[in-house]
């Protein structure tokens, strides 16, 4: 008699986290850049969305605060580096209960 090692009565427990609410498709090109680049994602439902770009030690060097509701939908936000050093960095875009980030190399 073979007994499997996981419990048949399976419960499932809501993260909170809907699909629905999400930023696909996050891509910065070019990349690597050296003055300016262009942020592109997909809002799943209208969001308010800030974009951080923090250094490799997670200090943040820049950030562009939007203040107004971006509808579902495709969208692109450029970012001037021209005041960055040569290195990587992340890039994060963050909404309401939604977050999505990507890498960016900066070469002068």
């Amino acid at each position: 008699v073979s007994q499997s090692r996981y419990p048949t009565n399976h419960s499932f427990i809501p993260t909170g986290i809907s699909q629905e609410k999400t930023i696909k498709g996050l891509k910065v090109y070019p990349n690597p850049t050296s003055n300016e680049a262009t942020i592109q994602f997909e809002l799943a439902n209208a969001n308010q969305v800030n974009v951080m770009v923090y250094d490799i030690q997670g200090k943040l060097v820049s950030s562009i605060n939007s203040n107004t509701l971006l509808q579902a939908g495709s969208h692109l936000i450029q970012l001037d580096v021209t005041e960055l050093v040569n290195g990587l960095y992340i890039v994060k875009v963050v909404g309401n209960n939604v977050a999505s980030a990507t890498k960016l190399s900066i070469v002068k």
